[in-house]
């Protein structure tokens, strides 16, 4: 082991240059979506903008459903297992889940799609079904890169596809409309597909037992919480968009919302990078309380200082970015404001829910989120009637700071337990 030692670079370089890769990566793809949104904010009316964000709703929950948590355990059980062979195995093991559940995920979408969306959006909605087992595969084996340590490739990668589709998928919404941005939603992540596996697909041919940890009805059974747990989540996340589909509201005033939904977005694509990296790191610290609990305090200190000034600086500046930019989106102003309250709340929440995943505290994130989301729910559909789109953004400034509150308790509690838990023993001896 200590011949080892001098071939690595010390482990808060390694921290430091994972952080960089994956900020990379994560800027570039989630960069590249959000500025592909606004670019089609603009290039549509209000009213078509309003669809894109109705089915993205929509569409972003049944990719979750489809992926039946395979994409986290892509990360957590890959970050356990050392044999690069078995980890061949465990994510040919992962995307067989994934693909089977999100086909018949898609099935059900199709079928119900007219119960889900505004008539409008009904048809956009069915033709983008069938991405969901693209998508879910694609996700899975892009976390594999994460829970195995290859960050930079990761990187690389994701970058790559990233900005190699963003020319061509801005050419088919400017051409074709909301008919185009179908087309460049299945082309990127298809392209996201292929990229990923290619470089697996020896790995992927091994042949091989997995330990009983792995078998195919454990993994879909943890998977399956996780899935929920990230299902009522995303609702969460979502809640305002689906409150205004619920309540029948116009797909212009959805689109006015959705603007200032990109808006939390674009700031959080940091936080949710530092997450990312924290991931795996926590997972290796489990038998180190101490050590975990430094991790995660750095992380929530870091998560804090990439969002609070942000938020506070558009709080401020909001108004007349949008009046210089996009006038169009006025109405949005309010929302806007309102919204970038949620921003630091939200990257709390993240940091909080990482360290639940790697503590293997689905079941308890799964019955925090179906509480939040009954009580959001109620608040939402109270307040949006009323007072349509600003209704709609209060309603989440508490859904989220409850969120974060219930969140960094639970966090808390566990990083005890574990305290608790590996001085007991020496207490006894």
């Amino acid at each position: 082991m200590d011949e080892k030692r001098p071939n690595h670079p010390p482990d808060t370089t390694l921290a430091v240059r994972g952080l960089a890769y994956m900020a990379l990566a994560l800027v570039a793809v989630q960069g590249t979506a959000y500025l592909f949104q606004l670019m089609i904010a603009v290039l549509l009316s209000p009213e078509e903008f309003g669809i894109v964000r109705s089915v993205d709703a929509v569409l972003g929950l049944f990719v979750i459903i489809g992926s039946a948590g395979m994409p986290s355990l892509a990360v957590k059980c890959v970050a356990a297992v050392d044999d690069i062979e078995g980890r061949g195995r465990l994510l040919r093991r992962l995307l067989v889940i994934a693909a089977g559940t999100s086909l018949v995920t898609s099935w059900a979408a199709y079928a119900l799609a007219s119960w889900l969306a505004d008539v409008n959006a009904v048809p956009y909605l069915q033709r983008l079904v069938w991405i969901i087992p693209v998508a879910a595969c694609a996700r899975t084996t892009l976390n594999y890169y994460q829970g195995a340590r290859e960050i930079r490739r990761y990187s690389v990668l994701t970058t790559s596809v990233a900005c190699g589709m963003f020319l061509p998928s801005l050419v088919a919404v400017s051409t074709g409309g909301l008919g185009g941005w179908i087309w460049a939603r299945y082309g990127a992540e298809a392209t996201t597909l292929a990229a990923a596996l290619l470089p697996l697909a020896n790995l992927l041919r091994g042949m091989g037992r997995l330990a009983p940890a792995y078998s195919p009805w454990r993994l879909a059974r943890v998977g399956s919480v996780l899935s929920l747990s990230l299902l009522t989540r995303t609702s969460l996340d979502n809640l305002g968009t689906l409150a205004l589909i619920a309540v029948g509201a116009q797909t212009s005033q959805i689109g006015y919302y959705g603007i200032g939904v990109l808006v939390v977005l674009g700031l959080l694509i940091l936080p949710a990078c530092v997450g990312n990296v924290a991931l795996p790191k926590l997972v290796r610290n489990l038998s180190n309380p101490e050590t975990l609990r430094a991790t995660f305090y750095q992380t929530m200190r870091m998560s804090l200082v990439l969002t609070l000034p942000p938020s506070i600086l558009g709080i401020a500046i909001g108004p007349s970015v949008v009046w210089h930019f996009f006038p169009t989106y006025i109405e949005s102003i309010p929302v806007i404001q309102a919204l970038l309250v949620t921003v630091s709340a939200r990257a709390l929440t993240m940091v909080s829910g990482t360290l639940l995943v790697a503590l293997d505290q689905g079941d308890v994130t799964l019955v925090a989120n179906v509480l939040l989301l009954s009580v959001g729910a109620v608040l939402m559909l109270y307040l949006t009637p009323s007072f349509g789109i600003v209704g709609a953004a209060w309603a989440t400034v508490g859904v989220e700071a409850t969120s974060a509150f219930v969140y960094g308790f639970l966090a808390k509690r566990e990083l005890s337990r574990c305290r608790t838990s590996t001085r007991t023993p020496g207490t006894a001896q």
